[in-house]
């Protein structure tokens, strides 16, 4: 099955992470701004996100990941009780060292095994884990695993 197939298989579950750390605010801005982030886009004149930070008024906020994408409306339904949700822009730690050749070979034998074909896919996979420690080490774990 393909990394894509299987993004749109769960298209509706929601994974949450809880920082020990806060994120970074996001400054106050316009909508469209926010929607020119590589994290948004503008779908019929309403804004999907892949991340979102929801607010609650008796909790601290949760930030949520969304792997197809989803609007405000669509993660404030997942989140009863929220009273806000706004897209940002995680802040990813760069590696240590650049992308050895046996990481990499190893991240393409993971995807080789979990049927991923798409050359864009793959390319886009590869591109991240040269650019964030924590993706590199979670696609190394799942080719570990």
């Amino acid at each position: 099955m393909s990394l894509s197939a299987l993004i749109q298989r769960r298209k509706q579950e929601v994974a949450t992470a809880t920082f020990a750390t806060p994120a970074t605010p996001e400054a106050e801005s316009s909508k469209s701004s926010r929607s020119s982030s590589s994290n948004t886009a503008e779908t019929n004149s309403e804004q999907v996100s892949f991340w979102w930070r929801v607010r609650f008024p008796d909790r601290d906020p949760v930030e949520t990941y969304y792997p197809s994408g989803e609007s405000r409306e669509g993660v404030l339904r997942a989140y009863p009780g929220a009273t806000d949700a706004q897209p940002f822009t995680p802040a990813h730690t760069p590696p240590d060292a650049p992308m050895q050749p046996f990481e990499r070979q190893a991240i393409t034998a993971w995807l080789d095994l979990i049927g991923e074909t798409d050359p864009a896919a793959r390319a886009h996979v590869l591109a991240r884990c040269e650019t964030s420690h924590e993706v590199r080490e979670y696609t190394l774990t799942r080719a570990r695993q």
